[in-house]
């Protein structure tokens, strides 16, 4: 992981952060987690990657003291799924 040292950090904006469908801490080079995941995966495997994070933040929704954000991430990987599979006539 020596190599993400030298990654250039995301620039500070004015912006107001939106930790649900844009978190700075996500981007790195202009290149967003989750297209990095999705380049490194197989069609299945990143299917199921999006499945996995909807489970995820669906279990812990209720432990969390801003359940709402998590419900809000949970409809982001779902948004991204449907996208995804609509994109390759899946359904």
């Amino acid at each position: 992981m020596n190599h993400l040292k030298n990654m250039k950090k995301p620039l500070k904006t004015n912006k107001p952060i939106d930790l649900v469908n844009n978190p700075p801490h996500y981007t790195f080079n202009s290149i967003e987690c989750i297209d990095a995941i999705e380049n490194a995966l197989t069609e299945e495997q990143f299917i199921g990657f999006l499945k996995g994070q909807m489970f995820r933040y669906i279990w812990r929704s209720d432990r969390k003291d801003n359940r709402l954000i998590d419900l809000q991430k949970c409809k982001w990987y779902q948004d991204k799924l449907l996208l995804y599979l609509k994109q390759r006539k899946k359904f």
